[in-house]
C-alpha cells in the first residue's frame, strides 16, 4: 500500500503526512476517502485536495495550495497570507518576490485562519493592482496600513498616500504624475492621492 501526493509545491509530502492519518498497509477500499479529505484540508497551505484509489494498492492525493499573496511583517516576524488573508504561517525559507504589509497585528494562533484585520484585506487589494503594473518592483515594496485602513506605499526612495478605495485609479493618476514631474526634473518624495480634487507632491530640495 503506498501514498502518492501531487500539487504541493510549498508543502513537503512529509508535513502533509500527519494529516493524512494511518493509511500505510490498509486496504484502500476499506478507506473513507472524505476522511482523509478532510484531514488534509486542516493543514492551512491546503487550498483544495481530491483522492482517487488506484489498483492494485495506490492511494493518489492531489492537492491545490493557496497562493501567497504578502509577507506580513508581525512584531518583527514575516507571515504569509493568501489573496483570501488566510494566514499561512511563517515559510520565510521560500524567497518569494512579494510586498511586505506592516502596520498592523495579528492574533495570536492566527496560522490556518482567515485574519480578521480589515487592513490586511485592503493590503491584499492594493497587492493585486501592483502584480498587473510592470514599474513596482515587489521585492522592494512596503504596504503600510496606518489608522482607519489608510494604506500608503514605500518604494524607493519615495511613498505614495493612497488613502481607502480606488486603488487603480489613484495607481493611474500617480503614474501620470510621476511621469510629469521627472520629465520636468522634480525630485519627489511623496505624492498624497487621498483627495478627489487635489494631489499634494513633496518634492526634495536640490542643495
Amino acid at each position: 500500500r503506498s501514498v502518492k501526493i501531487k500539487g504541493n509545491r510549498f508543502v513537503p509530502a512529509e508535513e502533509l503526512a500527519p494529516y493524512l492519518g494511518r493509511i500505510e498497509g490498509r486496504n484502500i477500499f476499506r478507506i473513507d476517502i472524505r476522511d482523509i479529505a478532510n484531514g488534509v484540508k486542516r493543514h492551512p497551505w491546503v487550498k483544495e485536495v481530491s483522492i482517487r484509489r488506484e489498483l492494485p494498492g495506490t492511494l493518489w492525493v492531489d492537492i491545490s495550495e493557496r497562493t501567497p499573496a504578502v509577507y506580513v511583517n508581525n512584531n518583527g516576524s514575516l507571515y504569509l497570507a493568501d489573496e483570501e488573508g488566510m494566514i499561512l504561517g511563517d515559510k520565510t525559507e521560500n524567497a518569494l518576490i512579494l510586498p511586505v504589509v506592516y502596520g498592523i497585528d495579528l492574533p495570536k494562533g492566527g496560522t490556518g485562519n482567515k485574519s480578521p484585520v480589515e487592513g490586511l484585506s485592503a493590503a491584499i487589494e492594493v497587492q493585486r493592482e501592483l502584480s498587473s503594473l510592470p514599474w513596482i518592483d515587489l521585492s522592494t515594496t512596503g504596504i503600510e496600513v496606518e489608522e482607519r485602513g489608510q494604506i500608503v506605499l514605500h518604494l524607493k526612495g519615495y511613498r505614495i498616500r493612497l488613502g481607502r478605495g480606488g486603488y487603480r485609479e489613484k495607481l493611474k493618476r500617480f503614474n501620470e504624475i510621476a511621469k510629469n514631474l521627472e520629465e520636468k526634473g522634480i525630485p519627489y518624495k511623496e505624492i498624497d492621492l487621498r483627495f478627489d480634487n487635489q494631489v499634494i507632491v513633496r518634492t526634495v530640495k536640490v542643495i
